[in-house]
């Protein structure tokens, strides 16, 4: 079972993740400032995400939270970084974001949610 600190720290490894890979993809030179410039909108949305699952029953390693926090990540990230930062939000960053953000989130979770139910299997026998 993976707690809310670890949970919010992998999932914020996912968007540091998806920014400096889409920054090295396309020359990104703006060194700290252009990173944190990209990533401001998707971590602001990361933190409001875990705002609402908080205020929910939700666990934070199971996939329904995954799902929940990448979404909101995803088009409230967007949405920031379309009004507040004036940044693009051509089609195919939407969809590579998207897929980067759900596919990182889920994916982590998969993997914990498999050891452990492994690890519970092993435990009986």
């Amino acid at each position: 079972m993976v707690g809310v600190r670890n949970a919010i720290i992998l999932d914020y490894l996912v968007v540091a993740f998806f920014v400096l890979i889409g920054l090295l993809t396309h020359d990104g030179r703006d060194g700290l400032v252009g990173y944190l410039r990209v990533a401001a909108p998707f971590l602001l949305s990361l933190a409001m995400a875990w705002l609402i699952v908080g205020r929910t029953k939700l666990q934070p390693g199971d996939l329904p939270t995954g799902i929940t926090v990448a979404v909101i990540t995803w088009g409230l990230g967007l949405a920031i970084r379309a009004i507040v930062f004036s940044g693009g939000v051509a089609l195919p960053f939407v969809l590579v974001a998207g897929g980067f953000l759900i596919a990182g989130m889920l994916g982590w979770r998969t993997v914990t949610t498999w050891r452990s139910s492994a690890a519970g299997r092993k435990r009986k026998g």
